[in-house]
């Protein structure tokens, strides 16, 4: 049909969208603020449109009080005001900036940061900050982990990697993992994240003894 996209296309925001807004734990006005600040970067279409209503021709992205008002709510609503918070779950995953910091509370911008509008365009280059620190690890990596071994035979599905993955499943987790053997840890969770139907992102940084720490993350 005329609505198909080519192969090779990028996803349209709203493929990622619902992904992305379950595990960040995203209520549906968070949604909303993002889209409304997210709209300029895909279409600039809007950015006249911004100028128009925040009444300045050269402030074309969204605003706090824009943005209110975009969704219905009064500029005075509390409940609101906190899903900008700093603690609230768009500026603290990342997902959202609020600029302008010495601008009246309703008059500051609001930005989605590229890296995120790339990646709900179907975009996963890492951030260039992570060059030489982090790869994505395939599916094969993880295979046949998962299955304990006891005195060097195996013993079935471990059930503890089995736990691990429901909570992976459920979202975003912290989790240290005491080896008994040198890499255990890291078969252990790219196991989990495998069978949580999760990618992982191994990361490297240098520590001052010159050590190496890893890391098993979801993408």
């Amino acid at each position: 049909g005329g609505g198909e996209q080519p192969p090779g296309a990028p996803a349209h925001p709203g493929d990622r969208l619902p992904r992305l807004a379950a595990r960040f734990g995203l209520a549906l006005l968070d949604v909303r603020i993002l889209l409304a600040a997210l709209a300029p970067d895909v279409d600039r279409t809007f950015e006249p449109l911004y100028g128009y209503l925040n009444d300045d021709v050269g402030r074309r992205r969204a605003t706090t009080g824009l943005v209110l008002d975009l969704c219905g709510l009064p500029a005075d609503s509390a409940a609101a005001r906190a899903r900008l918070h700093p603690s609230a779950p768009l500026r603290a995953s990342g997902l959202l900036l609020v600029e302008e910091d010495e601008r009246p509370f309703l008059s500051r911008s609001l930005r989605v940061p590229d890296r995120v509008t790339a990646h709900l365009l179907g975009d996963d280059t890492p951030d260039a900050a992570l060059a030489g620190h982090a790869r994505l690890l395939p599916a094969a990596d993880a295979t046949g982990a998962g299955t304990g071994t006891r005195g060097g035979g195996a013993v079935g599905p471990d059930a503890f990697t089995d736990r691990l993955a429901a909570r992976l499943a459920a979202g975003p987790l912290l989790v240290h993992l005491r080896e008994h053997r040198p890499g255990d840890g890291l078969s252990c969770a790219l196991a989990a994240l495998r069978v949580a139907g999760r990618e992982a992102l191994l990361l490297t940084r240098p520590r001052p003894a010159g050590r190496r720490t890893r890391r098993a993350t979801t993408t």
